[in-house]
């Protein structure tokens, strides 16, 4: 109960807690775009850019980080079976709540990239 107490979960005591009721812990994430135009002749140009995305991972790893519940799901009671009778068998409390680091596609790494476009 001290877990359930120290969290949102207070104001469902012997309820369930509706969907939605919760959200993903906030993250900050800093990009930075540098771009010049060179002229080449009449109106054309050649763009240079250098884009460095998730900044602030780039300068310190702890920052910049997704984290996020596995499957949008929560599991903060462990449960390890039920009785005979049917009641659930309370192992624990998962202090971090399922949550894990999203870097399927990037979010948690920084990344540098170099580009050339030629506008005419």
């Amino acid at each position: 109960m001290a877990h359930v107490n120290s969290t949102g979960l207070s104001g469902y005591k012997g309820s369930h807690v509706p969907k939605n009721a919760f959200n993903s812990p906030w993250y900050s994430r800093l990009d930075l775009r540098i771009t010049q135009d060179i002229k080449v002749f009449g109106d054309t140009k050649l763009v240079v850019f250098l884009d460095m995305l998730n900044l602030l991972n780039m300068i310190d790893d702890e920052k910049g980080i997704v984290r996020e519940y596995s499957y949008n799901n929560s599991r903060q009671i462990l449960v390890d079976g039920v009785t005979s009778t049917g009641q659930f068998i309370i192992s624990g409390v998962d202090p971090d709540d399922s949550l894990y680091i999203q870097n399927n596609d990037g979010q948690s790494a920084w990344n540098i990239n170099l580009g050339f476009k030629y506008q005419f």
